[in-house]
C-alpha cells in the first residue's frame, strides 16, 4: 500500500463541517490502495469535539498530532465576557458589545498572522512532517494538504520543496479571493497573495470543490493540473438513520453556525409574516437550530414574536444531527451574503439532499442554488423576499396539515448519488496514482 502524507488542521475528534471532507478522504483512501499518514493538530486546539467521528477512522490510517499554539485565543482577551473561540469574522459586528476591542484584535491579526492565526502550527507541522518523510520503513509517496486554514498549504509547500515529493493542494474555500478575506494593510496583503501564488506554482496538482474557486486564484493556473472534486455525503452515514420526528409540530431544521452575517433572521421574519395570515402556523411551528449560535443572534431570536417556537440545540454529534435532518419537514440552508458568496457550497448541502427532505435555501443565486435546482430537491428564495418566503411557508404548512409527504419525490437521485464521498475519494486516489507512476517514470513527471 502506498503512503500519502495528509496535512489537515482539523481531524477527529474535531467536530463541525470543516472536518468532514478530510475525514471521508482518509476513511476511503485505503480502499484505493493509499494509506494516509495524517499530520494534524493536537485535540486541545479544537473548538468543537465529536468523539463519535473517531469510529470512522479505519485501522490502516496513522494519525500524528503536534502542538498547535492557538493564536485565536489572543483575540478572546480583547472580548468582554465569555465566548472565546468563536469565528472572529462572524463576531465583527459593529453593534456588538466590545466591538472596539474586537476590531483592534482583528487589525493585529491582519498585520501579523499570515496566512492565518493557525500559523503557530507551522514549525511543529514541518518538523514532524520531515521526520515522517525520512522514515524509510513507511516511505511517503505523495504530500496532500487541505485548507483552510491555509497554514496547511504553506507547510505542505515547504515539505514538498525540501523532499522533492509530489504535492497536491485541496481548496475547500477560496484564499485571498474569499468573501471573508481580511482587509489587510497593503504590504501584508501583497505578501499573502505572493504566498498563495507560490503554493499554487509548487503544487503538482490543484484540487478544488468548485470551478469558481479556481477562477478566483491569483495569477495563471495551469489547467492541466486542476481537478474539481466537490463536497458530498457519505452513504455510510445514512445506513442506520433514525429520523427524529415530532408529528405534532411543523418542524424546520437548520444545522450549522449562526452569527452576525449568517443567521435565521430572514426565515423568522417571513414566518412572523406568514403567521399573520395563518394564525395556526405559530401554534404548530417548531424551528430547531443545531449548532453554535453567537450571543448577538441569540438576543435577536429571543426578541422575535415567534421566540417560543425556536429551539437552540447547540453543537451535536454528526450522526444525531443527521437524525434530526432526516426527520424534518423542511430543511433550512443559509448562505452568507456578500461578494463571493455565490461560490459557497458546503458539505451540509449534500447531506440535506441525501436526507430526502425538501430544502429551503435563502440565498442569492449561486452554485448552491443551482445544485438544488438541478437535483429538483428544494426551493431557493432571495433572503430579502419575505413575501415569497412567507407564502412558501404557508404552502408547506398546509401540506403538512393534510398529512402530505414532505419528501422530495421528484428529486434526481442519480445526480444526488454522484456526490458520494466514496466516489470523490476514488477521484483523489487516481490523482495520487498518476503522480506515483510519474515519479517512477521520470518522463511522465509533471
Amino acid at each position: 500500500m502506498k503512503n500519502v502524507l495528509f496535512l489537515t488542521y482539523y481531524f477527529p475528534p474535531a467536530g463541525g463541517s470543516a472536518v468532514q471532507r478530510t475525514l471521508k478522504f482518509a476513511k476511503y483512501l485505503p480502499e484505493y490502495g493509499w494509506r494516509p499518514i495524517v499530520l494534524t493538530a493536537e485535540t486541545g486546539s479544537f473548538v468543537l469535539h465529536d468523539e463519535s467521528l473517531l469510529q470512522e477512522i479505519p485501522e490502516p490510517v496513522r494519525v500524528e498530532r503536534t502542538p498547535a499554539p492557538d493564536l485565536y485565543s489572543v483575540f478572546s482577551r480583547f472580548r468582554r465576557g465569555k465566548g472565546g473561540g468563536a469565528d472572529l469574522a462572524a463576531l465583527a459586528d459593529p453593534g456588538s458589545e466590545g466591538s472596539f476591542f474586537l476590531h483592534a484584535a482583528l487589525f493585529i491579526r491582519s498585520c501579523l498572522f499570515i496566512p492565518d492565526a493557525r500559523i503557530g502550527w507551522f514549525p511543529h507541522a514541518v518538523r514532524k512532517g520531515m521526520n515522517l518523510i525520512r522514515d524509510r520503513k513507511n516511505p511517503v509517496d505523495v504530500i496532500f494538504a487541505s485548507a483552510p486554514p491555509f497554514t496547511t498549504l504553506a507547510a505542505g509547500m515547504y515539505l514538498a520543496k525540501r523532499s522533492g515529493l509530489p504535492f497536491v493542494i485541496d481548496y475547500r474555500d477560496p484564499w485571498t479571493g474569499a468573501y471573508f478575506y481580511f482587509k489587510r494593510p497593503f504590504a501584508a496583503a501583497r505578501f499573502e497573495e505572493f504566498l498563495e501564488r507560490q503554493c499554487i506554482r509548487s503544487a503538482s496538482r490543484i484540487v478544488s470543490i468548485n470551478r469558481r474557486i479556481v477562477d478566483g486564484m491569483p495569477g495563471h493556473v495551469d489547467e492541466s493540473r486542476v481537478h474539481i472534486i466537490p463536497n458530498g455525503f457519505d452513504p455510510a452515514d445514512f445506513e442506520h438513520i433514525s429520523p427524529y420526528r415530532d408529528s405534532s409540530r411543523f418542524t424546520i431544521v437548520y444545522t450549522g453556525t449562526q452569527h452576525a452575517r449568517m443567521n435565521a433572521r430572514p426565515l423568522i421574519q417571513a414566518a412572523e409574516l406568514a403567521a399573520e395570515h395563518s394564525p395556526d402556523l405559530a401554534e404548530h411551528l417548531l424551528i430547531r437550530c443545531i449548532g453554535r449560535t453567537s450571543d448577538d443572534v441569540k438576543r435577536m431570536l429571543k426578541r422575535s414574536k415567534l421566540a417560543a417556537t425556536i429551539e437552540l440545540e447547540g453543537h451535536m454529534d454528526h450522526r444525531k444531527c443527521l437524525d434530526h435532518a432526516a426527520g424534518a419537514d423542511l430543511l433550512l440552508l443559509l448562505i452568507p451574503r456578500g461578494p463571493g458568496s455565490e461560490l459557497i457550497v458546503t458539505g451540509k448541502l449534500f447531506e440535506y439532499l441525501k436526507s430526502g427532505r425538501h430544502v429551503l435555501c435563502l440565498a442569492e443565486q449561486g452554485d448552491a442554488c443551482r445544485i438544488i435546482q438541478r437535483a429538483k430537491a428544494g426551493t431557493c428564495i432571495h433572503p430579502d423576499n419575505l413575501q415569497e418566503t412567507a407564502g412558501f411557508l404557508v404552502q408547506q404548512f398546509n401540506r403538512w396539515k393534510k398529512g402530505q409527504s414532505m419528501q422530495t419525490a421528484q428529486a434526481d437521485q442519480s445526480y444526488i448519488e454522484s456526490f458520494s464521498r466514496r466516489k470523490a475519494t476514488g477521484d483523489l486516489a487516481r490523482i495520487f496514482d498518476s503522480l506515483y507512476r510519474a515519479g517512477r517514470n521520470p518522463e511522465q513527471r509533471p
